[in-house]
């Protein structure tokens, strides 16, 4: 990688994607928590005098469709508009589901596409999983029942998971030097941030539905910013030593660095 470069332009891309994934992601592990958050029931509103806790009681002793009539602007169906009212009352415990099936999704996922990558290469792995991840994205964005929401949290940590480990798979065979250990942290660097920005923004946005949407936004850039993304050189290297040197040249046009031969390529796989 050092003749080509392994610290240049092409690496700095990679990394920025890299740190889209991260970010993302860390977005939506630690937003579950405020999704589907129901606003309490205010029984002031028509004319019962109860504070917030017996208000609460006194609403969930009610049928479901009366429930609308307790809320501040009280919408025509309980379903799109107000999916927070799935999870209160005795339904309670379906927020702590959804918030368990993202893990259930990464640990499927773990022995899943590793295999994968390994056996069909690094970048094809990585645009099927973070195309489970947008799928999952889209069923949270447009859930109108626990099911949607399910599959769509599930997805997510199946796809997502898979797509933040196979960074470092392109950091360590993509990257020569320091570039390894910074790109590394760096990564993670973007999941903190991300997770300290999400219950402020969650606060201040209110419906938890429009961060979804300009997550789903970011999610598709990022499934383009794939397209650009190299196989990695290793992996290659034991599939097709023409086609790794075509991959080689590719970085080193990206930065500007003299091309590799052949010859330079199978003694490389020789001494390997």
């Amino acid at each position: 990688m050092d003749k080509v470069g392994g610290q240049g332009l092409y690496q700095w891309y990679a990394f920025m994607v890299f740190n889209a994934h991260w970010f993302v992601l860390g977005w939506f592990l630690l937003g579950i928590g405020f999704y589907f958050e129901a606003k309490p029931f205010d029984c002031k509103a028509v004319g019962v005098d109860l504070d917030e806790a017996a208000c609460q009681e006194f609403v969930c002793t009610l049928p479901e469709g009366d429930w609308k009539h307790f809320l501040p602007n009280p919408p025509n169906t309980m379903a799109y508009e107000w999916p927070e009212y799935w999870m209160v009352c005795s339904n309670e415990y379906i927020k702590s589901i959804l918030q368990s099936l993202i893990a259930l999704g990464s640990c499927i996922g773990f022995f899943i596409f590793p295999y994968y990558a390994d056996n069909k290469g690094r970048k094809i792995t990585m645009v099927v999983a973070w195309g489970f991840f947008t799928v999952g994205v889209v069923f949270t964005a447009l859930a109108n029942g626990p099911w949607m929401a399910g599959i769509g949290q599930f997805l997510m940590g199946f796809g997502g998971n898979a797509a933040i480990t196979l960074d470092f798979s392109f950091i360590n065979e993509q990257c020569s030097g320091k570039a390894r250990q910074y790109f590394s942290i760096g990564v993670q660097m973007f999941f903190a941030i991300s997770e300290c920005l999400v219950g402020y923004v969650l606060y201040w946005m209110q419906n938890w539905r429009y961060t979804v949407y300009i997550m789903l936004g970011a999610t598709v850039l990022v499934n383009i910013s794939h397209y650009f993304l190299i196989e990695t050189p290793k992996y290659m290297m034991s599939k097709d030593l023409p086609k790794t040197v075509e991959l080689f040249n590719r970085i080193a046009k990206i930065n500007r660095r003299p091309e590799v031969t052949y010859d330079e390529v199978l003694e490389v796989y020789e001494k390997e």
